[in-house]
């Protein structure tokens, strides 16, 4: 249970990592990516996504076509870790 926009809330991330301002997270890549630690941050699209972001190594390719949002926008809520 979360705290989110004046109610409580539910967040299931599957397939995603948690990133509350301050935490920091280990975010692996596919063979032959590099793997990052990064840090949660306090911004719009870090609310908007439940302080989540992604997990890390998926897929080269779907199984079918995408219908969300590229990983590239599910960054905003993150900065790589020192």
């Amino acid at each position: 249970m979360a705290f989110h926009e004046g109610r409580d809330v539910w967040v299931v991330r599957k397939g995603a990592t948690p990133a509350f301002p301050g935490q920091r997270g280990f975010v692996g890549g596919s063979m032959g990516d590099d793997a990052m630690t990064i840090e949660g941050v306090e911004s719009p699209q870090a609310r908007a996504s439940l302080y989540s972001t992604v997990h890390g190594a998926g897929y080269s390719g779907a199984r079918r076509p995408s219908d969300v949002s590229p990983a590239s926008e599910w960054t905003g809520g993150c900065k790589t870790a020192a």
